[in-house]
């Protein structure tokens, strides 16, 4: 249905958590009073995610999931979850949220009310962070600057989870290919409109996003597209004509190096990708719910 919303929640070990969770979705969709239905991405949980999902599913209409064959990580999970849910429900609207309770579902219904236009995205700012330090919070804003500037990213934090797309914008990310594997900066070029949502985010132990998940992102999405590397490669070019053959400092020659090291690497990282994400990025192992008969909702086709 064209009103539908899809939420997709990735889900990895969340026993604890998915019942406050899907409580919280329960009751921000009886206040937007529209169809909804809620798809649970279980990423080869080892703990009872997949057993909770299974049973809500077979109690709740709204209820539908998919188990993954083996753990893929949080975007592949996100992204074979958008592609489930524009196949199997028709939805106007595709949410995602994580399943760790760092944000509020309550706030779901602000995130659809930004949506304006066929082709919109809003996305969810981490502007109240609970249990951040201030060391984080300037790290997270650092990152997100430097993110924006040599990439052009519009939806303004990349480590924010909590997003909502139309669903033009959500029926793309299937046919993006390696893409999908950068899901944020993906959303960014694929939105004719976006519009950033204060959201409250509340840190789990642990710390929230360090420097090795900072450094991960940011090489998949330089990885993602050839342009970066070619920019560095012509840095490493023009630093070693600067250079010359009659020059002996180092700076130019220490930057040419360095330059066309991350240049290559950056090359065959997406050489990587692209070889990888040329089919489904997930293999389903078992569906259940949201009304698709014993099948569960299955996979894409």
């Amino acid at each position: 249905m064209a009103d539908t919303v899809a939420v997709v929640v990735p889900v990895h070990d969340n026993a604890g958590t998915l019942p406050a969770l899907h409580e919280g979705l329960t009751g921000a969709m009886a206040v937007l009073g529209r169809p909804w239905v809620v798809l649970y991405v279980d990423d080869a949980s080892t703990d009872a995610s997949w057993r909770w999902v299974r049973d809500q599913a077979a109690t709740d209409a709204h209820v539908a999931g998919i188990r993954l064959a083996t753990n893929v990580g949080q975007t592949r999970a996100v992204a074979t979850g958008i592609a489930v849910a524009v196949a199997t429900t028709s939805p106007g609207v595709v949410a995602t949220i994580d399943a760790d309770l760092d944000y509020d579902p309550g706030q779901l219904p602000e995130l659809l009310d930004a949506l304006a236009g066929p082709r919109a995205v809003a996305a969810g700012v981490r502007t109240v962070r609970t249990g951040s330090s201030a060391a984080q919070v300037a790290a997270s804003a650092a990152f997100n600057l430097t993110l924006r500037v040599a990439t052009g990213y519009r939806l303004g934090d990349v480590g924010c989870g909590y997003i909502a797309m139309s669903a033009a914008v959500a029926a793309d990310v299937g046919s993006a290919g390696a893409r999908r594997l950068a899901i944020r900066p993906l959303l960014s070029d694929l939105a004719g409109t976006v519009a950033q949502v204060p959201v409250t985010y509340r840190t789990r132990s642990g710390g929230g996003t360090g420097w090795r998940a900072r450094v991960a992102i940011a090489t998949e999405v330089l990885a993602v597209g050839r342009g970066p590397a070619g920019a560095l490669a012509a840095v490493a070019v023009a630093a070693l004509v600067r250079a010359g053959p009659r020059r002996r400092r180092p700076g130019p020659v220490v930057l040419a190096a360095l330059a066309t090291a991350t240049s290559a690497a950056l090359t065959r990282r997406h050489r990587v990708l692209v070889a990888t994400a040329a089919g489904p990025l997930a293999e389903v192992a078992e569906a259940v719910g949201a009304g698709q008969g014993d099948g569960g909702v299955g996979a894409p086709g």
